[in-house]
């Protein structure tokens, strides 16, 4: 990211900070018994390497001056396409020539190409970055020369989205959704492992006598698998420097609304500076909001230097541990001398609280290092505890060995229920996956009719136009598209070169025709949800006649795409002739729950003009542009049997297993193995009501311990008809549903004690 870009207010400007040298503390030995709660050495300390210390331990150049001239870019690399774009430069995806790998290209804009700073800066950025080799620092390929004298930075490409972007993006879903449908203390988590990461890079940076001077969340990128890179180091400077050294001068950028305090104060800054911007930071990852109130920057650096922080309070509401309020306060601290001595003990508090430990922060009291001694030593307790029960054997052999075989047989029951729990949990996990690809497919063609509506003008007026990618439906031979095959698992003709559309009776014609002129580009979106819709297919030239024939032969759990229109008129891909003559989507349950609904929504097992393949489910949403005009309404189909068949293969397995089904929170099964509906087709002329009856899950007890757990998971046992039944069970937390495994535990354990006698 350029220094100079403005990203959320957050604009780059230039102040000055002074060093503060720190006391050296010196440790001494402390009597019995805090000396038992002493930090042991860490072995890590043993295993660095010192062979290339003189070449990774020398000073950084910062000078923007060059030893060498620079080579051509287009002698080296192939420009592609623009990426992304700044303030001061362009970012390109470009291609190695040599190496056949692609890059990203940071080429310095024309019109400041002669302006001297801005030249130096866009030099420095390139040496600090690339004599920073840690896997958090974006790794630098070279710096290259053109024609025109441009300078380019070319780079490792990071395909992904800023802390800031990451921020947002958990801001609005817990908006949308409501906190409680996440596990803000699993995602709370992943968020503190992002910043140890990026404190890493700092740390190193900081071992190398740098400093960043430029922190936020807008500069730190998180790549496509969660890769953590600190970026922009163009305005990086040494931290120690000699006292007639021209890099002294107050001059140091940064953004106002991280700026330390004594930057504020025009003194020279240290590596402190760096652990405060990293305190602000860690409270937005911790709070999702702000550390600093203030909407304009000379309001915001008022609050900065005279010490007026926002509360550590979570935005929704969340209670925030004490222990990590304590880093924060220690990290943001307005005295640099109460900070942090380095970002190392900062990450070192930080895992030192996720593993439970005390922290330098917060010191622990004699009774808390004890409850933590007790919990570290667990093991060893426990064996004691097994010692003093082995010295009552002599008082009673019968009891002991009694209580022995009861523990056994508890530990058989308990070790067989975490293993069917564990197999439901992924199971259903694997589930909210293929939820999650589904949703994600039909936003996508959501979103693209909704581009198409606002932006494309149209400019097929005649339906009948041989080109015409969507013919209409009724059966016509004359209207019939070409190349029509026949499909095995559809059980009848179709083909992936045309859709089908519909019209209502009483729609309103002209309005059809401008909605079918403008959405006709979509159908390659709907040919990929169609052809991508099994979880980890990804559709190239190379695969599509591949998938096509899986599509036709086999089915994919999509079965096809459609988009209605408000007016009356429905688009469907791959085409099929199967509409009735008074068909009008906007009647149809599908249809009516998307309108009612913000997000993509889940319908019910329903029989469709096309279900000589089965029952279909439908996934629909809303289609609406930028600015919240209604068009009508997307949606998927999905094969009922597809999923069904998932219960068959996932979770556990065995004659153990009873039965294995997705039930609504009215406690009625959608999905099952055992259903009557599953592996069947329909006549859709037999069905008065396309959507099915769903009969009730068990009894009313078991129901009531299924739907009644707050958590939404967890396993019990039932006794039934002499036999104890174990039910095992996972909340679904994209559909809304519940997964439930019901197992024969009395066979399962007779399975379990016959494995372990052999």
């Amino acid at each position: 990211m350029d220094s100079s870009e403005n990203n959320a207010g957050n604009k780059t400007i230039r102040l000055s900070a002074p060093v503060e040298k720190t006391q050296r503390t010196i440790r001494v030995s402390t009597p019995f018994p805090t000396r038992i709660f002493a930090k042991k050495r860490d072995l890590d300390e043993l295993l660095v390497s010192r062979k290339l210390s003189a070449y990774t331990s020398t000073a950084l150049d910062t000078s923007p001056e060059l030893e060498a001239g620079l080579t051509a870019l287009d002698d080296e690399y192939t420009i592609l396409e623009p990426f992304a774009e700044g303030g001061q430069a362009t970012i390109y995806v470009a291609r190695d020539r040599n190496l056949e790998r692609v890059v990203a290209v940071k080429s310095l804009k024309k019109e400041l190409k002669n302006r001297e700073k801005i030249e130096q800066s866009f030099i420095t950025e390139a040496k600090v970055t690339a004599q920073l080799d840690h896997p958090a620092i974006i790794p630098i390929y070279s710096l290259n020369n053109d024609a025109e004298d441009g300078i380019h930075l070319v780079m490792k490409l990071v395909n992904g989205k800023t802390l800031r972007e990451y921020l947002r993006n958990v801001v609005l879903n817990y908006r949308m959704k409501g906190i409680r449908a996440f596990d803000e203390d699993a995602a709370l988590g992943k968020r503190l492992e992002i910043f140890l990461h990026a404190c890493d890079a700092i740390a190193y940076a900081h071992h190398r006598n740098i400093i960043h001077r430029d922190l936020k969340p807008e500069n730190i990128m998180l790549g496509e698998y969660m890769e953590v890179y600190v970026m922009d180091w163009g305005i990086a400077r040494k931290i120690h420097l000699p006292p007639d050294a021209s890099e002294r001068k107050p001059d140091i950028s940064g953004t106002p609304r991280y700026f330390s305090p004594e930057a504020l104060r025009g003194e020279l800054c240290d590596e402190r500076a760096d652990i405060f911007t990293l305190g602000l930071i860690l409270q937005e990852i911790v709070t999702l909001q702000f550390a600093v109130a203030g909407g304009e920057n000379d309001e915001v650096m008022r609050n900065i230097v005279n010490g007026r922080f926002a509360p550590i309070q979570h935005l929704f509401g969340k209670k925030i541990d004490p222990a990590l309020k304590a880093i924060i306060r220690k990290a943001r601290a307005s005295d640099p001398g109460d900070r942090y001595a380095s970002v190392t003990e900062l990450s070192e508090d930080i895992r030192r609280y996720r593993n439970g430990q005390s922290i330098s922060a917060r010191p622990d009291d004699i009774f808390m290092k004890s409850a933590r001694f007790a919990v570290r030593h667990l093991r060893g307790m426990l064996m004691i505890l097994l010692v003093l029960m082995l010295g009552a054997v002599s008082l009673g052999a019968f009891s002991i060995y009694d209580r022995l075989r009861t523990a056994n047989e508890m530990s058989v029951r308990s070790s067989a229920m975490n293993a069917v729990y564990g197999r439901t949990a992924a199971s259903a996990a694997g589930f909210d996956m293929t939820a999650l690809h589904m949703q994600d497919l039909l936003c996508a063609v959501s979103q693209a009719a909704s581009h198409l509506l606002r932006y494309n003008t149209g400019g097929q007026e005649r339906m009948s136009d041989a080109f015409y990618p969507y013919r209409p439906g009724g059966g016509k031979a004359d209207e019939l598209p070409a190349g029509l095959v026949y499909s095995p698992f559809h059980k009848r003709k179709t083909t992936f070169s045309h859709g089908v559309y519909k019209i209502a009776p009483e729609a309103d014609l002209p309005e059809v025709r401008k909605f079918l002129s403008r959405v006709s580009p979509i159908l390659p979106n709907m040919l990929r949800a169609v052809l991508e819709s099994r979880p980890g297919v990804h559709l190239t030239l190379e695969n599509l006649e591949e998938k096509k024939k899986e599509w036709l032969e086999e089915g994919l759990p999509v079965k096809a795409v459609f988009v209605a229109s408000k007016h009356g008129v429905t688009m469907l891909f791959p085409w099929r002739d199967t509409y009735t003559e008074g068909y009008d989507p906007r009647k149809r349950p599908w249809y009516r729950r998307a309108i009612e609904s913000a997000g993509p929504v889940w319908g019910r097992p329903y029989v469709d003009e096309d279900s000589a393949s089965g029952l279909s489910i439908p996934c629909s949403m809303q289609i609406r542009d930028i600015q919240g005009n209604f068009y009508g309404v997307a949606g998927l189909d999905l094969s009922f049997n597809k999923l069904t068949s998932n219960l068959l293969v996932s979770g556990n397995t065995g004659s153990c297993v009873l039965e294995k089904a997705v039930m609504t929170p009215e406690g009625r099964i959608l999905l099952s193995a055992s259903s009557e509906y599953f592996n069947r087709t329909f006549d859709p002329k037999r069905f008065a009501d396309p959507e099915l009856a769903l009969p009730l899950f068990r009894d009313e007890v078991v129901r009531g311990r299924i739907l009644g757990e707050k958590q939404g998971f967890g396993l019990f046992v039932n006794l039934e008809n002499g036999r104890e039944v174990l039910y095992s069970f996972a909340r679904l937390k994209i559909f809304k549903l519940y997964y439930v495994e019901v197992i024969d535990f009395s066979a399962l354990l007779r399975q379990t004690a016959a494995v372990k006698s052999r």
